[in-house]
């Protein structure tokens, strides 16, 4: 695929060494000289086996974290601490159970100082593209799965953030659920040509979102392969499966990453 804006990377992670430490300090080295860069708009996915440092990487990238070796780069700055610019999607939900859904989606909006009507006004519209019309005033536990990660998803949206990071938001999920959330984050996505970063386990779905696919080996992890998908947008998850160039690239892709894969479960 060609990248318009290639000299000029949203991030440049360059070296990238992590290690965890016990309270007996005993090292777990969890990266191992990682490169690579995110451009401009790009739709970018991470996968690797599990525990491989997946989610790692996004916790240094979006500076709640610092590492142990190496630089990461937002634009032309060291990333030193968490960044305003970048809104952050992880696994489990982070709703507030005692807030009403469109309270919720308030929040980031709130503590910017955002006057409430401006707040009413912006939270009304995005559960409306949500397809969550009916559903403002109910309580997290009276949503699906899938509707609360809607409204976790909108929530981020609401403060604009120029960068989105994504970390397994559906493994809990079941597929169909997964499918139409899917479908959703690439409107999302194709309305609004964020810069998205995503981490899942899963090869199919990495293969229907992203532009390009980082591989990561076992922990410490290397970037073992990078991948360019050269599906043409807008994809639908649900047609994209049948398509021969889907198959072809899931075949190639997976042959690279079994053998990290099989090397983890001999273990």
């Amino acid at each position: 695929m060609d990248y318009p804006h290639q000299n000029m990377p949203v991030f440049q992670v360059s070296e990238l060494h992590h290690s965890f430490y016990s309270k007996k300090k005993e090292e777990t080295k969890v990266l191992n000289g990682i490169d690579f860069q995110v451009f401009e708009n790009e739709f970018v996915a991470i996968v690797g086996p599990s525990g491989c440092g997946k989610s790692t990487i996004l916790n240094l990238m979006s500076g709640l974290i610092k590492p142990t070796k190496g630089s990461i780069r937002l634009r032309d700055r060291e990333i030193s601490s968490v960044h305003s610019s970048i809104g952050y999607i992880a696994q489990s939900d982070t709703l507030l159970p005692w807030r009403t859904v469109r309270r919720n989606v308030e929040v980031g909006l709130e503590i910017r100082g955002v006057e409430k009507e401006k707040r009413r006004e912006i939270a009304m519209e995005l559960i409306k593209k949500a397809e969550l019309e009916g559903f403002e005033d109910a309580y997290p536990h009276q949503l699906s799965g899938g509707m609360r990660k809607r409204v976790d998803i909108i929530k981020v949206l609401a403060v604009e953030p120029e960068i989105i990071f994504m970390d397994e938001p559906f493994a809990s999920l079941d597929v169909f659920t997964r499918e139409i959330l899917q479908k959703y984050v690439l409107k999302i996505w194709s309305e609004n040509q964020r810069t998205i970063v995503f981490i899942t386990h899963d090869l199919t779905e990495a293969i229907t979102l992203a532009d390009r696919i980082f591989i990561l080996s076992q922990r410490p992890a290397k970037l073992k392969s990078t991948h360019h998908i050269d599906l043409k947008r807008p994809r639908d998850p649900e047609e994209l499966k049948f398509n021969p160039r889907f198959l072809q690239l899931y075949e190639g892709i997976w042959k690279d990453l079994k053998s990290e894969v099989e090397m983890q479960v001999k273990k």
